[in-house]
């Protein structure tokens, strides 16, 4: 079996004319600014990898795109696909080739994290493959490796992305209120983190499934041990400016959870 580490990326060097079409361009009165010839070489660096990766596919050669050599700080080709945002197609028959289970742990040794595949594509906002993922019949939207937190918080965290957010939140099994390893919800997680300003659009977001959501659930933060989300929004919001309105919006939706049951 072929060991790939940095294999791919010299062997783009020299021997694919997109990548060395802008690696080695000269950027010296070319008018163009440098974040603009940075992002075309990013974009051409993608493009060769797919190429690569594709034409190993296609000639049968014998690698593990899951390996992660042990000393050597070079993450595994299947993580790379998706951090890259290969195509959905090529990743598919890379998991196809040397796995079955999309749950399965891949490691990003330069990281020092090992996530699961489905996690890797939220983490990296792959949004078309986090939606073939959770499209297939049977998929476990819910399971997390230790590492991971719940799948709606990966997506707020890393990029902030909202298609992926939403993708999940419709998603009918989704378990709102799944504890992390540090007994947090998506709630709990969203409230935390009230010193990011966009946090306030996935909280609505999250509270429009108010019925879901279990809102007498408590979680160990702050000085005063255990709180429900509600607390814990009012102690956030006597010091944070951002989270003056997560109080309001909680009780909103306990408010509005509680007419739906009287009804029921």
């Amino acid at each position: 079996m072929l060991v790939l580490g940095r294999y791919i990326v010299f062997s783009m060097r020299g021997t694919n004319k997109k990548y060395d079409s802008f690696h080695n361009k000269d950027k010296s009165g070319s008018g163009t600014s440098d974040d603009v010839i940075d992002q075309k070489k990013e974009a051409a660096y993608k493009e060769a990898y797919e190429e690569i990766l594709k034409n190993m596919l296609d000639r049968k050669v014998d690698f593990d795109s899951t390996y992660c050599p042990p000393d050597q700080k070079t993450p595994s080709i299947l993580y790379t696909a998706i951090k890259n945002g290969c195509s959905v197609d090529l990743i598919n028959k890379l998991i196809a080739k040397d796995t079955t289970d999309i749950h399965q742990l891949i490691y990003n040794k330069y990281a020092d994290l090992s996530y699961t595949i489905f996690e890797w594509a939220i983490r990296e906002g792959h949004s078309a493959l986090v939606t073939d993922f959770i499209a297939r019949p049977g998929f476990d939207v819910n399971r997390k490796s230790p590492s991971a937190t719940h799948a709606l918080a990966e997506a707020f965290y890393h990029n902030g992305n909202t298609k992926i957010f939403e993708e999940l939140l419709n998603h009918p099994d989704i378990d709102f209120n799944k504890k992390d390893g540090m007994g947090a919800t998506p709630l709990f997680i969203l409230v935390n983190h009230s010193n990011e300003v966009q946090t306030i659009n996935f909280l609505k977001a999250l509270l429009t499934r108010y019925e879901k959501i279990d809102f007498d659930l408590v979680y160990n933060c702050g000085p005063e041990g255990q709180n429900t989300a509600l607390q814990w929004a009012e102690a956030m919001a006597k010091s944070n400016q951002h989270a003056k309105d997560y109080p309001r919006l909680i009780q909103e939706a306990i408010e509005k959870k509680a007419k739906t049951l009287a009804h029921q």
